[in-house]
C-alpha cells in the first residue's frame, strides 16, 4: 500500500466510523496528533501503518458506543 493509499484508507475510516482524527491517533498509537501530521505530509513506517490498519480493521463501531 502506498502512502497516499494509506492516507485515503484513514480518511475513509474516519468518515465510516464517525471518529475524530485525534481519537484515532490516541487509540491506535497513543499519539493524538498522528493523523494531523499525516495530513501535513508525514510518511509512516510499515510497522506504524500495520498498527493503524490492524486497529481500523478490528474496530467495532457498535462496541465503541
Amino acid at each position: 500500500m502506498t502512502q497516499d493509499e494509506f492516507r485515503q484508507k484513514i480518511e475513509d475510516f474516519l468518515i465510516e466510523a464517525g471518529m475524530t482524527a485525534t481519537r484515532l491517533g490516541e487509540q491506535a498509537l497513543n499519539d493524538p496528533t498522528f493523523v494531523h501530521k499525516l495530513r501535513k505530509g508525514r510518511d509512516v513506517s510499515l510497522r506504524v501503518s500495520e498498527r493503524v490498519t490492524t486497529f481500523m480493521d478490528s474496530y467495532d463501531k457498535a462496541e465503541a458506543q
